[in-house]
């Protein structure tokens, strides 16, 4: 028999606030279901409705909706707290958010650069000027270049201790800054590199446009491109102003 006391059917009604924004960032956010999630957030629910349904559970939950809703709230607010400054999310773990901040706009995109590498720094000059379009800009620092590890890691471990990364960027391109190492660096820099071999390139400045076409343009002269509106069918490949393992076009 279920327990129906106040504290366990206050503690389901808000597990049920959980499932529901679980199941809502599922649908709406992700775009992509979990069966599983979806089969023990089903459970939740299950298990809710026949605690409430006894009289006990009526009455040891006043007000069972409102419950729900603060567990709802309370799963978005701690799911999109920022871990940073500047609307920076940094997430050693998921190669799909390693270093995310988050803007006002609609457009989302992946940027590989290389601390060293002139073109990326023309590059970041063209998103920079177009960041208010931005929903979100996921900053891969990676070193094609065996001289750049140093940068990359630098980068990563500003970005860790709350760097925005927009100017963690400025501090390290073509420049040397002395910056302690931070735990999680390395590895951040690693599932980049691991995530832009998966794609099968090894030339950035690279941008993966998060859109419907889920576009990849390499070069500095495409992605100025795409932003000015003359790139309609961007496609995979080569392009001018671009450094490789080879060195710099």
């Amino acid at each position: 028999m279920l327990p129906t006391k106040r504290p366990f059917t206050t503690l389901l009604s808000l597990g049920v606030g959980a499932s529901f924004y679980f199941v809502f960032l599922q649908l709406v956010v992700l775009r992509t279901i979990c069966h599983f999630c979806i089969a023990v957030e089903g459970i939740i629910f299950a298990t809710f409705l026949v605690g409430l349904a006894s009289r006990e559970g009526r009455r040891s939950l006043t007000h069972p909706v409102l419950a729900i809703l603060i567990g709802f709230l309370g799963v978005h607010a701690a799911y999109t707290l920022p871990l940073g400054k500047g609307g920076t999310e940094v997430c050693p773990l998921d190669r799909g958010r390693v270093v995310l901040w988050e803007g006002p706009g609609e457009e989302r995109v992946q940027f590989f650069f290389d601390p060293h590498c002139p073109p990326c720094g023309e590059a970041f000059e063209v998103l920079q000027s177009h960041r208010e379009e931005f929903s979100q800009v996921a900053f891969r620092c990676v070193a094609v270049h065996p001289d750049s590890e140093k940068d990359a890691l630098a980068f990563y471990s500003l970005v860790i201790e709350g760097t925005d990364p927009w100017e963690a960027f400025e501090r390290v391109h073509g420049k040397e800054p002395e910056v302690p190492l931070k735990a999680g660096a390395r590895n951040m820099l690693r599932l980049s590199q691991v995530l832009l071999q998966e794609l099968g390139l090894e030339e950035v400045p690279t941008l993966l446009v998060l859109g419907r076409e889920g576009e990849i343009l390499v070069g500095r002269r495409s992605i100025e491109d795409h932003f000015e509106g003359t790139l309609t069918l961007p496609t995979p490949g080569l392009a001018p102003d671009i450094c490789d393992p080879s060195g710099c076009d």
